[in-house]
């Protein structure tokens, strides 16, 4: 720069420029990778506190609770899929709903079941036992998570054994 001027020479500019580009092209794939794997994260501690919220209501008050697929967050809706939301019921008290995740970003799916009763000593009622839930999310299948829900009762977070081939 002449002295009693100010600014940037186009050669400092383009740079500066240059400098950006290059961080930002290293910078960004790590960003989507972290994105990625906290919306898998997110997806499967909501769905865990969920069916442990139901779990330790069942206990509390001694009474069956369930979680199950809802697309209304208002009652069980079948075989509507976990990622459209889900819901907790003591009788037909909605005690907790969750709404949809969006599909976009994380998916919950794999299983069979549709809902998960929990007695009072907190054990699934169902004599189909537990289930094994996958949570992912379509933009890297390798960040994957499965959630096992046993028998028992117990909750479960695992990263998958084999990777998975698409997300539900």
């Amino acid at each position: 720069m002449r002295p009693g001027t100010s600014g940037f020479t186009l050669i400092e500019l383009l740079v500066t420029i240059a400098v950006a580009a290059i961080l930002l092209t290293v910078g960004v794939p790590g960003f989507q990778t972290l994105f990625n794997r906290n919306r898998v994260a997110t997806a499967t501690n909501d769905f865990i506190a969920s069916v442990n919220y139901a779990r330790s209501a069942a206990v509390a008050n001694s009474q069956v609770t369930t979680i199950c697929m809802s697309n209304n967050q208002t009652s069980c809706t079948g075989n509507s899929g976990w990622t459209n939301g889900w819901v907790v019921l003591q009788g037909a008290t909605v005690l907790r709903a969750h709404g949809p995740l969006n599909a976009g970003n994380a998916a919950i799916g794999g299983g069979a079941q549709t809902a998960f009763a929990f007695n009072a000593q907190g054990a699934l009622t169902s004599a189909a036992g537990g289930d094994t839930l996958n949570v992912c999310t379509p933009n890297d299948l390798s960040l994957s998570r499965q959630i096992v829900v046993a028998p028992s009762g117990l909750i479960t977070s695992r990263a998958p054994a084999a990777a998975l081939a698409s997300c539900p």
